[in-house]
């Protein structure tokens, strides 16, 4: 199954749903709890899917991006655009972005980089840039810098209830009356094994957790 989900030749389907398949593989069936995670954290998503309206190409004949040109966004338009001394090429357009996406997509843009990683295989410049993957929104990221605040705990609730603590709840299998019941059995269990919590620095999480705060009630639910 990971073979297959790796091979887009194969399955012709898009990046962000082989990588929500990858990460519930990881997770649910192989019980890598930590690299599902750190898979989680560590996600990109194509510039094409970045936005909420799809892209559509405006100019499919431009094959890379000129010497001394670059990539410019008009938000109110929705375009993004190839400015050059011959003057402003539409490459891409969409519905007009809010304040995130503007700021997403010009983050992306503004990396020179953008235009080496583009697949060498696509039929234009605008269809490649597309496919490129980029940062995370700006909500994503607040998110999964908290994540990382947090990573040992984490992995540890994962390891001890992951057949309920899915990454991806929307991706989870419909319970049966026979996985109720041992779903019910596993949570009478003695977790399995307590993290070494001499390792784990909450850092600029404490001031918001209180003078009272004990860390190993974090670690044990408390």
């Amino acid at each position: 199954m990971v073979s297959k989900i790796n091979d887009r030749g194969v399955i012709k389907a898009p990046l962000a749903e082989v990588l929500k398949t990858r990460i519930h593989l990881t997770q649910i069936l192989e019980a890598r709890y930590q690299e599902a995670f750190e898979m989680l954290l560590t996600a990109r998503v194509p510039l094409g899917r970045a936005t909420r309206a799809p892209w559509a190409v405006l100019d499919g004949r431009l094959q890379a991006l000129p010497a001394g040109a670059r990539l410019e966004l008009d938000p109110k338009s929705g375009t993004i655009a190839v400015r050059s001394a011959d003057g402003l090429m539409p490459l891409l357009r969409t519905k007009p972005l809010d304040a995130g996406e503007v700021a997403q997509i010009a983050a992306a843009l503004a990396d020179p980089d953008i235009v080496h990683r583009v697949d060498r295989f696509a039929s234009s410049l605008a269809e490649g840039l597309l496919e490129v993957e980029i940062g995370p929104s700006a909500d994503w990221a607040a998110w999964r810098d908290a994540m990382k605040a947090v990573r040992p705990e984490m992995i540890f609730a994962l390891s001890v209830v992951g057949y309920r603590a899915n990454l991806m709840p929307d991706h989870n299998p419909p319970r049966t009356t026979a996985g109720q019941t041992i779903e019910e059995k596993m949570d009478k269990l003695t977790p399995r094994q307590d993290p070494d919590e001499s390792g784990i620095n909450l850092g600029d999480w404490l001031p918001l957790l209180g003078p009272g705060f004990q860390q190993s009630t974090l670690v044990h639910g408390g």
